[in-house]
């Protein structure tokens, strides 16, 4: 689905007709361009979905903030860090012992951890890469902010508020089921030795 689609998809949802293109000269084109961009922001931003996770090794900024030992340059293409690991690692390292901050270059990620790596979500424009269950919740959130302004009607909007809550619930339930975390095996055995 292309951006177009997922324009009309939320345009249809609160009942406007169809774009063609976005710069054309319509109400709903000038409303859809104005909150795309912020809104999908939004959307990729609440969760940590699948299509949109990445996980690199971070560089190493030459500086001290405070009580954090090392500084690491925030990724270019990150809207939310999600975990911080030891490089090499496949278990999260304990998330309070970091913090963004920034300097005049940009954003930066302080923590008291040498080598480290980091699994974000990043800012995925590319709509082929989309989700199905994304592009539900993320339509109607698109929906939601534009309905007043394109039909004056709050019901509608109070309308596609709750189905993008709804939706985006939904969505974030089918994205988790795709992911799974090995369990630690462990002998009850050795701990009934050891717990008592």
């Amino acid at each position: 689905m292309d951006k177009i689609e997922i324009i009309n998809l939320a345009l249809a949802r609160i009942g406007v007709g169809a774009i063609e293109r976005l710069d054309e000269a319509s109400e709903a084109a000038r409303q859809t361009k104005a909150f795309y961009e912020h809104t999908r922001r939004t959307v990729l931003k609440k969760y940590g979905w699948a299509f949109a996770t990445r996980r690199v090794t971070l560089a190493l900024v030459p500086a001290k903030f405070g009580d954090y030992k090392y500084a690491y340059r925030y990724p270019s293409d990150a809207l939310y860090i999600r975990r911080l690991y030891q490089e090499g690692n496949k278990k999260p390292w304990d998330n309070k012992h970091y913090k963004v901050m920034s300097d005049k270059e940009g954003k930066l990620i302080c923590s008291r951890m040498e080598f480290a790596e980091v699994e974000y979500t990043a800012d995925i424009t590319d709509t082929t890469l989309f989700d199905e269950g994304f592009v539900e919740a993320f339509s109607w959130k698109l929906a939601a902010e534009v309905a007043f302004a394109l039909t004056g009607k709050q019901d509608l909007v109070t309308n596609a508020i709750q189905a993008y809550n709804a939706y985006f619930t939904e969505a974030v339930g089918e994205d988790a089921a795709e992911y799974q975390e090995p369990e630690e095996y462990v002998n009850r055995l050795v701990m009934a030795r050891f717990v008592g």
